[in-house]
């Protein structure tokens, strides 16, 4: 393999771009990533290559993004490739996730895992397992509480697979010293007690004040239904930019005045299961926040047809306090009427995306109407973002809707509307065949016709791909 050490230096770095691409997460700046599932499955001289020569690690932000099943079942793995890249890369700062599957023996990942903890001070973005990681902690307690690290770097954590976040963020603690100072995005998968959370992890020292981010995903009913529980827990984030909820579940609380989130920009909530022995408690589901100053807001509503009446009591309320100056709606899995009320509160807003997978709305029900000034809905929207199965595009009545909003035509108050300036098509795949789709000449021409800046985005087939997500375009 001596072709392989003698590659010019400028071939190196166009290879490396290649298998270690720019990766562009929730930061300002892009991040290469070196990918260890790509390190293990190389030949030795061109591992070597990676993990010695200078001109691939030049400002390198380490990131390992493989699961770590995966690569201990791989032939090709080394133990200590994972301790070599994590020494080769200094100082940078490290992004990980660390899983495993219910089948895996967890043994094999505590050598892995010490590594990792080893570089503790340079974690930075991390999600862990939960399940995996009780189970290493509660195999041998004193080996990790001995050994307490600093964090100094963390931003960001992650905890899945596991139904008791509050016993496995306990234990994270139990790995530190109790200072976390830069930590400001939590996310808890399957949670089952939020006062337990809260209180406990309080007492310890987390800090839960300096938190902007939050995701609480597949949580417990349980976990709303005790009493003051939501009042309690939310209070202790005061701070909070950017929340998620999904599924939301209606709460037992002491008081009745909200809490008020001045800083809150993006909410994201999904509601589901919902019953019809429900609607005592649903019209206060969201009567726990107040955020005045919400920017962007994506709230998928899964219901039945009998479930409207309740949403709009459990939404209306919400979107009265909460939406006046909101500049970004997604809404997903609405019904034509529920829809229709909400964006009554929301004549502010600037950019929609509807997602035509589930809901039901009409496009006419966008269209605007000079003559009849009282049914006209979002005077300011000037991006629009569909999320349309192609067998649903109906490409007459959304170029109905398209001249309505580019025109010059005026309102009874001679006060046009924000014209349109930006439409874009989001449409589902199940495999990379389906990219190429006739309608799509369709679709393009109506840009140029109407004078429209956007285009059509591919997305997966997968909800849970997009069902929190919202295109800032």
């Amino acid at each position: 393999m001596d072709y392989i050490n003698n590659i010019p230096d400028e071939v190196l770095g166009k290879i490396f771009q290649v298998t270690c691409p720019v990766i562009y997460c929730n930061v300002e700046e892009p991040r290469h990533g070196a990918y260890i599932g790509h390190l293990g499955r190389v030949c030795r001289a061109w591992r070597n290559i990676v993990l010695t020569h200078s001109y691939l690690w030049t400002e390198l932000d380490l990131r390992l993004v493989a699961s770590f099943f995966a690569l201990s079942d791989n032939p090709s793995f080394r133990p200590g490739l994972l301790k070599l890249v994590i020494q080769r890369s200094k100082t940078s700062p490290l992004t990980f996730r660390f899983s495993s599957s219910d089948m895996e023996n967890t043994f094999k990942y505590e050598r892995s895992f010490e590594t990792l903890y080893s570089a503790a001070n340079r974690w930075y973005d991390v999600e862990l397992d939960g399940i995996l990681l009780l189970k290493m902690v509660e195999r041998n307690p004193g080996r990790w509480n001995i050994a307490r690290k600093d964090m100094p770097l963390l931003e960001r954590l992650s905890l899945k697979r596991s139904d008791h976040c509050d016993s496995v963020l306990g234990t994270f603690m139990g790995l530190t010293w109790g200072s976390l100072p830069k930590l400001r995005d939590l996310s808890l998968e399957h949670y089952g007690n939020l006062s337990s959370i809260g209180g406990s992890l309080t007492n310890r020292g987390f800090p839960w004040a300096q938190i902007t981010r939050l995701s609480l995903i597949e949580g417990s009913r349980n976990a709303w239904m005790e009493l003051g529980a939501i009042d309690d827990f939310f209070r202790q984030l005061p701070d909070l930019v950017d929340l998620i909820i999904d599924p939301l579940y209606p709460s037992l609380r002491r008081k009745k005045t909200p809490i008020v989130f001045k800083h809150l920009e993006s909410f994201s909530f999904c509601i589901e299961y919902m019953t019809p022995g429900d609607s005592g408690l649903w019209p206060s589901a969201l009567s726990f926040i107040k955020a005045p100053n919400l920017v962007s807001l994506s709230a998928r509503i899964r219901s039945r047809a009998n479930s409207t009446q309740i949403l709009k009591e459990c939404l209306g309320p919400f979107f009265e306090s909460s939406c006046g100056a909101l500049k970004r709606l997604s809404l997903m899995d609405c019904d034509n009427d529920l829809a229709r009320f909400l964006l009554k509160y929301t004549p502010s807003v600037e950019s929609l995306f509807l997602d035509y997978v589930h809901c039901t709305l009409s496009l006419k029900t966008l269209t605007w109407n000079p003559d009849v000034d009282d049914t006209n809905l979002l005077p300011n929207l000037s991006t629009l973002n569909l999320l349309l199965p192609p067998w649903v595009l109906d490409l007459e009545e959304l170029s109905v809707l398209l001249a309505s909003r580019t025109s010059t035509h005026t309102a009874r108050q001679n006060l046009p509307p924000i014209k349109l300036k930006s439409l874009n098509f989001f449409y589902c795949y199940k495999s990379p065949s389906e990219l190429q789709l006739e309608w799509m000449d369709d679709f393009k021409p109506l840009l140029e016709t109407y004078n429209l800046k956007g285009d059509t985005w591919p997305l997966p087939d997968n909800p849970n791909a997009y069902g929190t997500w919202f295109p800032n375009l």
